[in-house]
């Protein structure tokens, strides 16, 4: 399941900026490259579930929409790769501050509203503390 659409990135980065990096090098840039966009997404998604597959249900069945902006800006970035045009600073950026949060997702600091995934390997560790007593020394 994709956590974003061509439509998303149209909308937070404007058609002109997805047709030009969307177009490969020496084809005309009269169209955004639906293709290309949709499997920069499907890669972006992949990417993602990677690092929330240790703590929830893949794919995440109601995505809050930090998760679209996060699968935005990766696209976005994966696009620049390939498309004809170089990455600039922002969208590195941007790129950089999605695989943060995502790592903060990752080892638990920041959480989804959603589905966790229940660990029920034979290696689960769960906590368990002692009763406490009072104790009386004489």
């Amino acid at each position: 399941m994709a956590y974003a659409t061509p439509d998303d990135l149209v909308s937070r980065y404007g058609e002109q900026e997805i047709i030009e990096i969307s177009t490969p090098a020496g084809q005309p840039m009269d169209a955004v490259n639906t293709a290309a966009v949709t499997t920069a997404i499907g890669d972006a998604s992949g990417m993602i579930d990677s690092f929330l597959r240790k703590r929830y249900v893949t794919p995440v069945a109601t995505p809050p929409q930090v998760l679209t902006q996060s699968c935005c800006a990766i696209a976005r970035y994966l696009l620049c790769q390939t498309g004809g045009t170089t990455s600039a600073e922002k969208v590195k950026d941007a790129y950089q501050a999605a695989l943060s949060w995502l790592r903060k997702v990752q080892d638990g600091s920041v959480t989804l509203d959603g589905e966790l995934l229940p660990n029920t390997s034979p290696t689960w560790a769960e906590f368990q503390g002692r009763e406490r007593g009072v104790r009386c020394w004489n």
